[in-house]
């Protein structure tokens, strides 16, 4: 196959660095939630790292799954509130904060009383219900943008939320595979996760394009 000639899970980890780069400029005055896009893209690329550190010794396989656990339940929550924090509607953003403090709940008693390293554990079932979750709010989110925005896509949020709706939608389909018909087929699949991966870093990386423009606009 094509894609087996090319290194895609390397690429699709070491793209997160362009708009980690991209964000840069933007930091220091940008908006709350362009710094806190930035540290949650940070976690991802350091995530990523351990994966790897970890493929490479062959050894701390559970630290790495409680880790991934982890980084499943910040992504959630960073997400959810992002939708919330620039949601127009106000039902919008009850829905998205009533579902953040569920979250919680639910991935305490995941690490409390499960154990997010101690095998199958109804995680398994969270990552495609939260994926296609945050990608419904994340749609109905954008739809608000355009019916109340003249233009849409000098707005960073607009390039950020659709970033979120392609990987929550997208990737939703391949961990469905995952869970029903099994792993096997998911890793033959995986290839497209690694494109879903690479074309959302994509999204993020022209939204804070975007803020850095409409930053130097505003600069006399």
């Amino acid at each position: 196959m094509f894609f087996e000639r090319i290194p895609l899970q390397e690429i699709s980890t070491l793209s997160i660095l362009v708009p980690l780069v991209m964000s840069l400029p933007v930091l220091r005055t940008g908006a709350l939630s362009l710094r806190l896009f930035f540290l949650f893209l940070l976690t991802g690329l350091a995530t990523d790292g351990l994966g790897w550190w970890v493929a490479y010794h062959h050894d701390h396989w559970l630290y790495l799954q409680y880790a991934f656990t982890l980084y499943s339940c910040l992504e959630s929550l960073f997400f959810l509130w992002f939708i919330g924090h620039h949601a127009k509607a106000k039902t919008l953003r009850r829905l998205a904060r009533a579902l953040f403090v569920a979250t919680v709940i639910w991935f305490l008693y995941v690490f409390l009383i499960e154990g997010a390293g101690s095998g199958e554990t109804s995680h398994s079932y969270f990552d495609p219900v939260y994926l296609l979750t945050v990608s419904f709010l994340a749609g109905f989110a954008l739809l608000q943008l355009v019916e109340t925005e003249a233009f849409i896509t000098p707005l960073p949020v607009f390039w950020l939320q659709t970033g979120i709706f392609f990987y929550g939608f997208s990737t939703f389909f391949i961990f469905m595979v995952k869970l029903i018909v099994g792993p096997e087929l998911a890793g033959k699949i995986w290839f497209l996760h690694n494109l879903i991966n690479i074309t959302t870093y994509g999204l993020y990386t022209v939204g804070f394009w975007k803020a850095y423009v409409a930053r130097q606009a505003e600069q006399p």
